[in-house]
Parts: structure tokens; C-alpha cells; sequence
């Protein structure tokens, strides 16, 4: 996992943080492991589990061959329908991931400072006093400062999940669980990423994928858009919903010889590798 996250070019204080919960065990919400009970597309790397269930993840979200930035999330539940957008950098996942250790503890612990020192994040005091104020009321969450702006420069960097006008969202998911729908993110989207509060008007757009149309035949799909070198929508496709594993692990070798992206190789092993050692690789069948 670790050689994955250096691959995908992840800000490297993501290893120090897996590294400390290795040290420290489970803290907050989050346990130091990440188990091989779902199978999920691709596009969906695993990085550790929640404490509450195994099945609920904390994910980080990766496009080959589209234009899209990585973003970090969760997905909870056996049942995996859909994945929204948490955090569009790491400061913001790392503000995220106080706060909620915060909203356990109720107070700032030695072992979060020690987490804040190692992890080179000065925000810690900054986001016990928005939690002892606002709990984790997420319509006051942009008042933090990751929430809104990037260091560095004045992009707006709010996830889609705490935006409460499309208008003024900078990134490219598609929907959000409040039901605002991104129209220029559509033509990017996986089924996934449409959330069942959009789906009714989503899919009356006249720009719908065809890989987001209802009973799409997604193998046919993804052949006919490698036989035009169309690898962009083909890995759209291939992260949709109406897929046999086994189809995947052989569209994956397809798009591996096709790819010159640097990691690619190291996810297509770990996801294989994710399946065929899970309980998904003889129960579960599909996505």
C-alpha cells in the first residue's frame, strides 16, 4: 500500500499517518488496518478501515486517463451504491480527521498532538475551537480553514459535500448527497458518483453518458471504446456500475498495456490482489 500511495504521487505525510496508527492502534474512528471484504472498482483504493465496522472505508478516489483530481472519502456498508467527495487535498482530509477524533475524545489528547506534530499540521487548536463551538455541524464546516481555501493561493478548494451552491464549486465530482449536480462533471462521472438524491433529473440530461443510462451494457461499452482508443470514457465505463469481476481483471490487463502513467501497474496488483484473497473472490461477483 505504501509503494501505491508513493506511485499515485499522495502527499507523503499519508504514509506518516498510516505509520502512526500502526504505532498507536485504532484512534478516533479509525483502525490501523484495512481488510479485504469489498470489492470495489478500481478507481477506489482502500487505505484503512473504520473502527465502527470493517465495512466502512476510508478511500482515497484515483482516475487514469480522465482529467480529475484525487479526492478522499468514505464508503460505508457491505452494499457499496455510491461515494461522495470529503476532501479535495490532504489538508482537508487531515482537518476532517481531527475533528472527528475530536468529537470522541471531546478534548485535545497527547496522542493528538504527537499525530499534529508528526504530521506537520499546525491546525489542531484551531479546530478544537470551531468543534467546541460548532460540534461537527457540517453547515458551519467551511469556517475552517482548509474547508475553503488552499495554502497558497486563493482556489476554493470546498469538497461538493459541503458546498451549498453548485456556482461556486471549483472541482469536477458530479453530485452531492444535498442533491446539487456539477453539469460539467457529468461527462467525468462513474454511476458511483451519482447520488440517488440526482438520479431522477441526472437522468434526464441530454449530455448522459451512455456508460450512466439505465441496463447499460458496460462490457460492450468498454470494447467498443478501446477499439476507438477512447480510454478515457473505456475507464469511466469499466468504474460502473454492471460489471462480473472476472470481466474486470480482464479489461484491467487490457488498459495495462494501453497505460504509461506511472502507478497504474501498482493498482491493477492491488486491487487483483485485494479480490482474490477476499471473501468477494468466490461470494461476490460483481459490481
Amino acid at each position: 500500500m505504501k509503494n501505491l500511495l508513493k506511485s499515485l504521487e499522495v502527499d507523503e505525510r499519508y504514509t506518516v499517518l498510516l505509520n502512526l496508527l500502526n504505532k498507536y492502534g485504532s484512534i478516533g474512528y479509525f483502525s490501523n488496518k484495512v481488510s479485504k471484504n469489498i470489492i470495489f472498482p478500481p478507481v477506489v483504493i482502500p487505505i484503512l478501515d473504520m473502527t465502527s465496522s470493517c465495512l466502512d472505508k476510508q478511500v482515497i478516489i484515483k482516475h487514469w486517463f480522465v482529467e480529475r483530481e484525487i479526492n478522499y472519502t468514505y464508503v460505508y456498508g457491505e452494499n457499496f451504491k455510491n461515494y461522495s467527495e470529503e476532501a479535495r487535498t490532504f489538508e482537508t482530509f487531515l482537518t476532517k480527521f481531527f475533528l472527528d477524533w475530536l468529537i470522541i475524545e471531546e478534548e485535545i489528547t497527547f496522542e493528538m498532538k504527537i499525530f499534529a506534530k508528526e504530521l506537520k499540521f499546525n491546525e489542531l487548536e484551531a479546530i478544537y475551537n470551531f468543534f467546541d463551538k460548532y460540534g461537527d455541524n457540517p453547515n458551519e464546516i467551511t469556517r475552517l480553514k482548509y474547508f475553503t481555501k488552499s495554502s497558497g493561493n486563493n482556489l476554493n478548494i470546498t469538497p461538493i459535500e459541503y458546498v451549498n451552491n453548485i456556482s461556486t464549486y471549483t472541482g469536477d465530482f458530479s453530485t452531492s448527497v444535498k442533491g446539487l449536480i456539477n453539469i460539467n462533471g457529468i461527462e467525468k462521472a462513474t454511476s458511483f458518483e451519482i447520488q440517488d438524491s440526482t438520479k431522477r433529473v441526472v437522468n434526464k440530461l441530454s449530455n448522459l453518458p451512455l456508460w450512466l443510462k439505465n441496463n447499460a451494457n458496460q462490457k460492450y461499452l468498454f470494447d467498443m471504446y478501446i477499439e476507438n482508443n477512447e480510454l478515457d470514457n473505456a475507464w469511466l465505463t469499466l468504474n460502473s456500475s454492471g460489471w462480473k469481476l472476472t470481466d474486470v481483471e480482464g479489461c484491467l490487463e487490457v488498459l495495462t498495456q494501453k497505460n504509461n502513467k506511472n502507478g497504474f501497474d501498482d493498482m491493477v496488483e492491488n486491487w487483483m490482489s485485494n479480490w482474490k484473497d477476499s471473501s468477494c473472490f468466490k461470494t461476490i461477483l460483481e459490481y
